[in-house]
């Protein structure tokens, strides 16, 4: 019963000493918080001031409706525009590509492409390689770069 009690008693400091560390640890992120908080704050008033510099409050309403058709009638448009070019950018690519001979080589997707071989998986275009293997091997003998 001795020792329950010496445990007992021990598990108890051991408890204080974890809520003191639980509580000094929290203080220091509260602190640590409020610090970041009026850094920010900081920063947030400083840009606030170099606003009104550089669009002064009479004229702001009058600057901000010019940039806001300027962005809706150009740039709207324009990012619609490059945003459907690059989800079709296969099917225009299949589509220009095959009437005309001579833009396959200009595309990289009509390109049927290989793993290089000793090149550690590096992809080159197959009729590059296809068309001479023996100058392909003996330049990766040789150390040289393979320029395609």
């Amino acid at each position: 019963m001795r020792k329950f009690l010496v445990l007992e008693s021990t598990s108890a400091g051991r408890s204080n000493r974890l809520d003191d560390m639980k509580g000094d640890a929290l203080d220091l992120v509260k602190e640590k918080l409020a610090e970041l908080l009026h850094f920010f704050q900081h920063i947030w008033t400083y840009l606030v001031s170099k606003a009104d510099e550089v669009f002064p409050p009479d004229t702001r309403a009058d600057t901000f409706a010019r940039w806001t058709h300027i962005g809706l009638v150009y740039g709207l448009p324009a990012a619609l525009a490059l945003l459907c070019l690059y989800c079709c950018r296969h099917c225009l690519c299949s589509c220009l590509c095959i009437p005309y001979r001579c833009l396959r080589s200009l595309c990289c997707c009509c390109r049927r492409m290989m793993r290089a071989p000793g090149r550690r998986g590096a992809l080159i275009p197959r009729d590059v390689f296809e068309s001479d293997p023996r100058g392909y091997f003996i330049n990766l003998r040789a150390g040289r770069e393979h320029v395609f």
